[in-house]
């Protein structure tokens, strides 16, 4: 657990509660009652609009340890019994793969660690930071980019105002370089296939790749190289985390759609009608968080929607092309690990549909930038920076 999250749990009850009523306000809440409870702080709330008042209980769970099923099911049962709208249930940790699926077509929002510290921050509630002190990794890919590199990177990015002959739209107000928790995983899958015309034998053979998670975010990582130059460059993907709280059957038709690119009426055959039959609810779902798509024309069906390398890809192992140091001294803070390494085990396993074992902790070094434009409307945008192994 890291250091931002820990800090609010261990925060004076009164100063802890002062903070959350502040928060609830500026988003937009009217308070009706706020309770202090042995586990949790309880926020009654409420929003008016022109459809009338919308009435919500906010329950923000103050431990360190991942928030179980168990939670969710007594804040749906509170939310009912006490009559309110809708609820919202806030983690200072992480949530079990199981909450997410507890809360699908009910009117609860789940808000874990990580996006509570950003709505904390969005809001300038973030507690003064102390001097900060310095932090060594274990291990590390070696930082590529010195700040001057970063900030020249980020002011050729910030948006122009083309309206105007001179001037940018955007400007750059800070640079901050951060270190991201990074888990390997070794997945391995197992294929099986037909082979000859006459005598038919199945032939299996074991496909095993290397994985990059941010456990941070749930974002995976892999290779690529730029059109100009040839620079390797650090890509991400969010596939795992729109998988994160889907019923297991649709993960398991996830990955099967992904290991063949596509499921089409002329690839089942007649099976197709049948599949669709016993699994729209599933299919729409993955359809839903955008993972799949409808293919049209006369292969109709569903394809996959997500950019990603498929498994055996070279792409996904980083360590063959970005160097690692067993320790790094720096003063650059490190990101929150909202997800267990073994709860993103058995996110890989289900969406690669495999067997696997975690391997390491390897932090990624970023930079993370902040514009503000002539409105004073604020963004983010990050870079991240390893060293390749060729130096460049």
């Amino acid at each position: 657990m890291a250091e931002e999250s820990s800090m609010y749990v261990d925060m004076n009850g009164s100063d802890f509660e002062k903070l959350v009523s502040t928060l609830v306000g500026k988003i937009g809440y009217s308070l009706d009652m706020v309770k202090q409870q042995k586990t949790h702080l309880d926020v009654e709330a409420k929003t008016t609009d022109a459809l009338g008042v919308t009435t919500t209980l906010l329950r923000v769970v103050k431990q360190k340890k991942t928030v179980k099923a168990e939670e969710v099911k007594q804040l749906y049962k509170d939310m009912k019994s006490r009559k309110f709208s809708k609820a919202v249930l806030i983690a200072l940790s992480r949530f079990s793969p199981e909450c997410y699926r507890l809360v699908e077509n009910k009117p609860i929002k789940l808000i874990d660690g990580s996006e509570f510290n950003q709505l904390l921050g969005e809001h300038g509630l973030m507690p003064q930071e102390k001097e900060r002190a310095r932090t060594i990794y274990e291990s590390a890919f070696v930082q590529g980019k010195n700040p001057e590199r970063a900030r020249s990177y980020f002011e050729k990015k910030a948006g122009k105002n083309y309206l105007r002959l001179f001037g940018s739209r955007e400007k750059v107000v800070s640079v901050d370089g951060k270190y991201a928790p990074v888990a390997s995983f070794e997945i391995t899958r197992v294929e099986h296939r037909e082979i000859g015309t006459l005598l038919k034998k199945i032939k299996t053979r074991e496909k095993t790749n290397v994985f990059y998670v941010n456990l941070n975010n749930l974002e995976t990582y892999y290779v690529e190289k730029s059109a100009l130059g040839g620079e390797l460059t650090v890509k991400t993907s969010d596939a795992l985390k729109r998988v994160l709280g889907l019923s297991p059957r649709a993960v398991e038709i996830f990955a099967d759609i992904t290991k063949f690119g596509y499921a089409s009426y002329r690839y089942l055959d007649k099976k197709f009608m049948l599949f669709l039959e016993e699994n729209l609810e599933h299919l729409l779902m993955l359809e839903n968080r955008g993972l799949i798509a409808v293919r049209p024309g006369h292969e109709y069906g569903f394809m996959v929607n997500v950019s990603i390398p498929e498994f055996e890809s070279p792409k996904y192992n980083l360590k063959n092309s970005f160097e690692v140091e067993k320790s790094i001294d720096t003063d650059c803070k490190p990101d929150a690990i909202n997800y267990l390494p073994e709860d993103v085990l058995e996110l890989l396993r289900a969406f690669f549909a495999g067997t696997g074992k975690f391997i390491e902790i390897v932090y990624m070094p970023y930079y993370l930038c902040r514009y503000v434009d002539e409105r004073g409307m604020s963004r983010s945008e990050t870079l991240l920076t390893p060293k390749t192994k060729n130096g460049r």
